[in-house]
């Protein structure tokens, strides 16, 4: 057996023990309170196909926890409103194990806004959303219901996986022009996350996946902008974490997402994924990097906030990363 093949089967060990009975993964604490059906979500649609975590995930009941949401909303949680985060996750993960998810689109599409862009929230979940943060007397939650790029990154994502088995040709064409347009210095805003990293790797994959020249172009741009950041280690971080095993995985597994971009970035993804084998803790896991943060809604700059503490509770702060 090989060293990575070790190495993957201690992860699935790992994600084996920490799925719960209901079929489902935790993660994060913050004001919402814990993620189960988002973090199940993020992690089912990363690691369906990788040997030995289907037959866990079969057993344990993922797919049957996921497609429950099919009948109701896709949300944070069992107690937040819908969100379009966990929609989007939660569509990739049940299309990647084979569900027909086209029922639920074009509740999806709801989280679109005319200029193309995808937001978490939208206007017809203020009511819920202020009970759930304890701000009920909120006439509106600002940049929580305006699409931003982190979110529309994901959705471009799953849109171009989707796209073959529904009506989206106008509205994938839509959410590619606000990509391409708002990319900035080389990168996009990454509005709940430490690092545009996390944007920019669901860009890159969707790019790849389709055919847009201007999004290829500067998803390139992108890469080669990242490269420069990455650390001798072969690492990527943010401002909290230097060297994040979160920010690496996910920047090897955009350039692994492609064999052309495989070729053209051997150099970079090998020093990757040697420090992240390197990294690997006892139990199979690795180290945390609290790379979700929590905005206060009215907050236009983010850039202004120098501290992000990390909290359970609050705004404007890192959630808390248990897993």
């Amino acid at each position: 057996i090989t060293l990575i093949e070790n190495r993957i089967e201690a992860a699935c060990g790992f994600l084996s023990k920490k799925l719960q009975p209901g079929g489902y993964w935790e993660e994060y604490i913050n004001s919402a309170g814990t993620s189960n059906c988002w973090a199940t979500g993020f992690v089912a649609s990363f690691v369906k196909g990788v040997n030995g975590i289907d037959g866990v995930m079969e057993r344990g009941g993922v797919k049957t926890f996921l497609s429950s949401y099919l009948d109701s909303n896709f949300a944070y949680n069992d107690i937040a409103p819908r969100d379009g985060d966990s929609t989007n996750f939660g569509l990739l993960a049940l299309y990647t194990m084979g569900v027909d998810v086209v029922s639920k689109v074009n509740d999806w599409l709801l989280y679109q806004h005319p200029e193309g862009g995808f937001s978490t929230y939208i206007a017809d979940d203020r009511l819920a959303l202020g009970e759930l943060m304890g701000m009920e007397h909120e006439p509106d939650f600002g940049f929580w219901e305006s699409p931003q790029p982190c979110v529309s990154a994901v959705s471009l994502y799953t849109m171009q996986k989707l796209h073959g088995h529904t009506a989206l040709s106008t509205r994938l064409e839509t959410l590619t022009r606000y990509m391409v347009e708002g990319f900035r210095d080389d990168l996009w805003e990454a509005y709940w996350w430490t690092s545009p990293i996390y944007t920019a790797s669901f860009v890159i994959k969707a790019a790849f996946e389709g055919n847009s020249e201007s999004l290829q172009m500067v998803s390139s741009r992108a890469i080669r902008r990242l490269q420069q950041e990455q650390q001798r280690s072969g690492s990527w971080g943010d401002a909290f974490t230097k060297q994040s095993s979160f920010y690496t995985g996910l920047m090897a597994d955009a350039l692994c997402s492609n064999d052309s971009l495989l070729q053209a970035n051997q150099d970079s993804v090998k020093a990757a994924i040697h420090w992240i084998l390197n990294q690997q803790l006892s139990d199979g896991s690795w180290a945390g990097s609290d790379a979700m943060r929590l905005p206060a809604f009215r907050t236009k700059d983010l850039n202004c906030i120098v501290d992000w503490p990390v909290r359970r509770k609050s705004l404007n702060v890192r959630s808390t990363e248990f897993n």
